[in-house]
């Protein structure tokens, strides 16, 4: 039988392509905390729809939110490797559309953007 943590590890290692660098080494610091969140995203993970599934609908459901201070990007398609489509909420840019292709290897480039993680309390990262 799996200890708890090497439940917690071996879920880490299966969203870890998700998370952006920073985040990540935070994460890994603090397992424990992150613990229940790493194992419903890897719950998650196979639930999300391919690209163009949820064609039509009109506000399909969001699976993962990334985030940074000024733009928000809420992914409800994912085709597992590095295509996703979501809703885009640039505080910066508010007249371009807001369902659009994204690319997690473009999301993840950004030293600032976050995945959220659904924990009790919010841990500033420095």
């Amino acid at each position: 039988m799996k200890s708890t943590n090497n439940i917690i590890e071996s879920c880490l290692s299966d969203v870890s392509f998700l998370i952006p660098p920073v985040q990540l080494e935070h994460i890994k610091k603090h397992i424990n905390f992150y613990g229940a969140e790493i194992i419903r995203l890897a719950a998650i993970l196979p639930t999300i729809p391919d690209i163009g599934d949820t064609e039509g609908i009109p506000e399909p459901l969001n699976y993962l939110h990334y985030f940074t201070m000024n733009a928000n990007f809420y992914i409800c398609e994912f085709d597992g490797i590095d295509t996703m489509y979501g809703k885009a909420d640039l505080l910066y840019l508010p007249d371009l559309p807001k369902y659009r292709t994204l690319s997690l290897s473009n999301l993840k480039s950004n030293q600032f953007m976050e995945l959220k993680m659904n924990v009790s309390a919010t841990i500033f990262l420095a």
